[in-house]
């Protein structure tokens, strides 16, 4: 009898916590987009929560159980902490960021320091949020890009997790941003997003130094310097005559030298290439075309590259992170002075492609 009372208590037990566990999840909104404005105000915050019927999203089989009569998602509040507890007056549901994709920030932030560090301390200190979350830059507002699409965190993330020429390594994570927060030794080259009618697309690229928003990259600028980078993504090179050349498999080797007050940064860039649109019936005019493209390609990166080195004192290249590993004693020269490294820095690269 004890035997069948214990196993009766222990069942009792079980599907009360299996009510409990199922009462918790309906108590939760699922945020899967995160838009951050800055305003007068304070902050300006947008959820985007998973629509009713997607049942078979990211966030499992309880996506839909956050659908309903939500509150409005755009909240005006002095800190993230404080639009949470708003948001919590006004709904039935807590929010729940287990399944957040993507965090959108618009660009004045960067302009209110102290704002912007109080946000980033509040990602930091909780767990909620992952490390893995993508981040980007809205091209007009936050709320823009999370309101007007019905499922901007997973089409952002997906964007560059399936993506050929947007892939992983162009993202920005926030890990990557608190890093460069921490460390402020890093160049982040941050997405910006905009969205026209329901399509969001990336627009530019925002560059970020030590924790301030300097300016912005075309794609196609963006796409010479992650080539430059050693980011292993395809990309399309137009040359001045209207040749295209799609570019892959890039990699770099690279040698750190001194010259009087210079450093110089040799970098030799190597990949495979084809002539997607030329003329490619005659084979003099083929091989034109790609010695033309390969002096071009060394051109576009020493202007993109001086220009902002020369106006910004930016090193495009985020070369300091790695000149300890290649030359010890330009690392040790430079410690702690890496906006004198960036004005001394010259760059030298060499495009070599193995055209098919």
């Amino acid at each position: 009898m004890k035997r069948i009372g214990v196993i009766l208590c222990v069942g009792m037990i079980l599907m009360l916590a299996g009510c409990g566990r199922k009462d918790e999840l309906e108590d939760k909104a699922f945020v899967l987009a995160l838009g951050v404005d800055h305003t007068q105000e304070g902050l300006y915050v947008t959820y985007g929560f998973p629509k009713a019927s997607d049942k078979g999203s990211d966030s499992g089989d309880s996506s839909d159980k956050t659908a309903g009569d939500l509150p409005e998602t755009g909240i005006t509040a002095a800190s993230l902490y404080e639009a949470e507890k708003i948001y919590d007056l006004r709904s039935d549901k807590h929010l729940d960021y287990s399944h957040l994709k993507a965090i959108v920030l618009n660009r004045e932030l960067f302009s209110d320091t102290k704002q912007l560090l109080e946000l980033l301390e509040y990602f930091e200190k909780q767990e909620a949020f992952a490390r893995s979350t993508k981040i980007f830059l809205g091209d007009e507002t936050a709320t823009k890009i999370v309101a007007a699409h019905e499922d901007a965190g997973g089409f952002l993330n997906n964007m560059y997790e399936n993506g050929d020429y947007l892939t992983e390594e162009k993202a920005v994570t926030l890990q990557d941003l608190l890093n460069h927060w921490h460390n402020q030794d890093r160049v982040l080259m941050i997405p910006v997003v905009d969205v026209d009618g329901k399509q969001i697309a990336v627009t530019a690229y925002g560059i970020c130094s030590r924790l301030a928003y300097i300016g912005e990259l075309s794609v196609g600028e963006s796409d010479v310097i992650f080539f430059a980078r050693g980011v292993k993504a395809p990309f399309s090179f137009q040359t001045q005559e209207g040749n295209i050349i799609e570019v892959r498999n890039n990699r770099i080797e690279s040698v750190f030298d001194r010259e009087d007050t210079q450093v110089v940064y040799k970098l030799k860039l190597n990949g495979t290439a084809r002539v997607v649109v030329g003329d490619t019936n005659s084979h003099d005019t083929v091989g034109q075309i790609e010695q033309s493209a390969v002096k071009q390609m060394e051109t576009r990166i020493r202007e993109i590259y001086g220009l902002w080195q020369q106006e910004y004192q930016v090193d495009l290249l985020d070369s300091y992170r790695i000149v300890g590993s290649r030359s010890r004693k330009i690392a040790l020269d430079y410690r702690d002075r890496q906006q004198e490294y960036e004005k001394a820095i010259r760059l030298l690269p060499t495009v070599s492609l193995k055209f098919e």
